[in-house]
């Protein structure tokens, strides 16, 4: 597999996937978006958008000169999650889904609504973010 290829974990599982067709998934924030990690020994970043009305997704980003076939997501049945793992995305890494419309064969470039950093406006792309935050209020929440 070339380094330009997505790999394909399932990030969301089945389980996942049900309550979150259910409406009754309270973590999404643990599965979706980008997160950094190590998937088959390689260290990554999986991404994971709801577009239910898509016919092809891919992440574009600065690690892949913005190419929308660069790094293809799988969709995950009927539940409208695409997904894919992309190796050797940096940290701070811009990036953006490119969703083709089912219904008008139109793409248009998305940020992630559960990115975690964005650029500032007039820029839209999201970044890469592990949220590396320590919250230091433990004695008080108890």
């Amino acid at each position: 597999m070339s380094e330009t290829e997505a790999l394909t974990p399932v990030i969301v599982g089945d389980e996942a996937l049900r309550a979150f067709n259910e409406g009754r998934h309270l973590r999404l924030y643990e599965k979706m978006g980008a997160r950094p990690c190590v998937f088959r020994g390689k260290e990554g970043v999986s991404f994971a958008v709801w577009a239910p009305d898509a016919s092809y997704v891919s992440v574009i980003g600065d690690f892949n000169q913005w190419k929308p076939e660069a790094h293809p997501m799988e969709s995950r049945a009927s539940a409208g999650v695409w997904e894919c793992f992309v190796p050797a995305v940096p940290e701070g890494a811009l990036y953006k889904y490119h969703i083709r419309s089912r219904n008008t064969a139109e793409s248009i470039e998305k940020a992630d609504p559960f990115g975690r950093y964005h650029e500032c406006p007039p820029k839209t792309a999201s970044r890469v973010w592990k949220g590396n935050y320590r919250w230091g209020d433990r004695p008080w929440m108890a």
